[in-house]
């Protein structure tokens, strides 16, 4: 069985690098090799994943919360934003909203009463 090292070298994903049990809170020590090979430090942070039957363990890069990039980073209400994202919100803030199907008729020029309005009766959209 080649030593955590070397299976992490050959690039063996999934091969047994080690087995813990897990103390009576449920938490497992992660061994020194394991940590290496992940370039662990202490209180690092990692994410915890199920695939299938699986536990995948995965240092905790943090990235843009839309779209996930890992660059050009902006902290924004303790979140992190990639400046491409800013830019396509600012642009869709910024650019004018298509009419709605949905919106009711503008009222006719010079702001006053049509007929039907002035009479009392509703004035259905067309």
């Amino acid at each position: 069985m080649p030593t955590p090292r070397r299976a992490a070298a050959r690039g063996l994903a999934g091969y047994l690098v080690s087995l813990r049990r897990t103390d009576n809170l449920g938490r497992v020590v992660l061994p020194v090799e394991l940590r290496r090979i992940l370039r662990l430090a202490p209180g690092d942070s990692l994410e915890i994943f199920v695939d299938g039957p699986r536990v995948v363990l995965k240092r905790y890069e943090p990235g843009c919360v839309f779209c996930g990039a890992l660059s050009e980073l902006v902290g924004y209400r303790d979140r992190l934003v990639c400046r491409a994202c800013i830019r396509d919100a600012s642009a869709r803030l910024l650019s004018p909203a298509p009419p709605s199907p949905a919106s009711p008729p503008s009222p006719p020029a010079g702001g006053a009463p049509s007929e039907a309005d002035a009479q009392g009766d509703p004035v259905l959209p067309s």
